[in-house]
């Protein structure tokens, strides 16, 4: 019987940078342990191009996505054979080797919250360690109690932890969080591009790998696409006209600040084939939903001058490369939406000098020229990652 693996757990593509990088890392400190990849197949994965992915890990066994849902009867059954499964793979897990260490995402979706518990429950799991990418400020954050409920009778019939269904001011669903103190050691997260080696237990740099003293000309501007941001969160904007008319000086004040650059645009996951209005196809280079952001960073990080968005989380990926990153929903959205947006781009763990929550079309380039990004170096990535999870 072989000695301990690893388990990984991923239930979003925007996941999977972390865990090649945290493989890799891994795999260096000790080549012979086997990693085992858990991906559950949330809807995003579905236009995801997955082979290049594959390399960085052993074995990769996929699940359903499961919800909640508030007609329990709907899921129940769909919910039944995921954890059958779940059961099936564990044993096979343990026939060969004498136990696991466990690395998943700080989430209470139901995936993840079956996944943990039953898992938790097992001997063979040796340790749990669960990471916290984006530390949400949670001030303003308030618990659907009636939601919450519904979402707890799961709880009452299926081996799950309680949750929370959290709002915003506004009532717009925010995050599932568990009601109670869940098992696993929580590790948060940060920049590291503001990273300091202050050995403080509990919290990790960003794991960027990138190549070494290469040097290319940076003339790729990325904007991170979201055609339905204002048919999902409408109160957060002044009106569908008002939108649509900064867009396209958003996007025209871009083009005018990189004369000669490649201006990319790469669409939400949400968004299919459909493109932002002042995005024109013939001129601009669009990337389909076959690479997630974070993979697009890794790649191109070195030829990227910037990246803008409204305010998708992709821009927090591109400043942990030291790519000036701009989120523009102080410009476009009215007080209700910045409240929002702020409980995720204010958060301590994320801050750095190449992000910038901009205000209005004055602030396109103002960061181009930060300088002093030295982000961390693999020896030390594996030094700390060593201490910190027991690699």
């Amino acid at each position: 019987m072989e000695k301990r693996a690893k388990i990984f757990i991923c239930h979003h593509p925007a996941g999977l940078l972390f865990f090649e990088n945290l493989s890799r890392i891994s795999k260096q400190i000790n080549s012979e342990k086997k990693i085992i990849l858990f991906k559950v197949n949330h809807a995003y994965f579905s236009k995801l191009d997955f082979k290049e992915h594959e390399k960085y890990f052993d074995q990769i066994i996929e699940f359903d996505f499961v919800h909640y849902n508030e007609n329990f009867m709907k899921e129940y059954f769909k919910i039944i054979r995921f954890i059958k499964k779940l059961d099936r793979v564990k044993k096979e897990i343990f026939s060969c080797f004498s136990g696991a260490d466990l690395f998943l995402e700080d989430s209470a979706w139901l995936p993840m919250n079956i996944m943990l518990y039953n898992l938790s429950k097992s001997k063979e799991i040796k340790s749990i360690f669960r990471f916290n990418g984006i530390d949400v400020i949670k001030k303003d954050i308030k618990t659907d109690r009636f939601k919450s409920f519904l979402c707890n009778l799961y709880a009452a019939f299926l081996p799950s932890y309680l949750i929370k269904f959290t709002v915003s001011p506004e009532g717009k669903f925010s995050n599932f969080r568990y009601r109670n103190a869940v098992p696993g050691k929580e590790i948060k997260i940060q920049s590291p591009a503001n990273f300091k080696n202050s050995q403080v237990p509990g919290v990790l740099p960003f794991p960027v790998i990138s190549a070494k003293g290469l040097r290319e000309r940076k003339d790729m501007v990325f904007i991170m696409g979201d055609a339905k941001i204002f048919e999902e969160f409408s109160e957060y904007f002044f009106s569908y006209e008002d939108f649509l008319e900064r867009g396209k000086n958003f996007f025209a004040a871009i083009e005018k600040k990189y004369p000669g650059h490649k201006i990319c645009y790469k669409p939400h996951p949400a968004d299919g084939a459909e493109i932002m209005a002042g995005i024109d196809p013939k001129k601009h280079i669009i990337f389909d939903n076959s690479a997630v952001a974070q993979t697009i960073f890794n790649n191109y990080y070195s030829k990227i001058k910037a990246v803008y968005s409204i305010s998708s989380s992709s821009v927090i990926a591109s400043s942990y490369f030291g790519i000036p990153s701009y989120v523009f929903y102080r410009y476009f959205m009215a007080e209700p939406g910045i409240r929002r947006m702020d409980t995720i781009f204010l958060a301590e763990n994320i801050v750095s000098p190449f992000l910038l929550r901009a205000k209005d079309l004055s602030d396109i380039g103002i960061i181009d020229g930060a300088k002093g990004y030295q982000g961390v170096s693999q020896k030390e990535l594996e030094s700390l990652y060593k201490k910190e999870l027991d690699l």
